[in-house]
């Protein structure tokens, strides 16, 4: 199974670099089949904020579930994928 990341994130949050960062990490660990990831700007995508219930950012939904609210440590990141693959 393919683990599906969506990454929310706004220009302006102090936070969102930090959990690109832990995922761009995090994706090293996993073959391309294991994961894809998508970056998504929430100020942009309106309709996938209201599908999760997003009230900020960063946040990172690991097939559809919210998995992480706020930039989670990589290695936190990386067992959260492995339970989803």
């Amino acid at each position: 199974m393919t683990a599906h990341i969506e990454v929310f994130t706004t220009e302006n949050c102090p936070y969102c670099p930090m959990a690109k960062d832990a995922v761009n990490e995090a994706k090293k660990s996993f073959s391309e089949d294991d994961i894809e990831v998508e970056f998504i700007n929430a100020n942009e995508d309106i309709e996938k904020i209201r599908k999760y219930n997003i009230m900020s950012v960063p946040a990172i939904v690991i097939n559809e579930e919210v998995a992480f609210i706020g930039a989670p440590e990589t290695s936190d990141l990386i067992e959260k994928i492995k339970e989803k693959i």
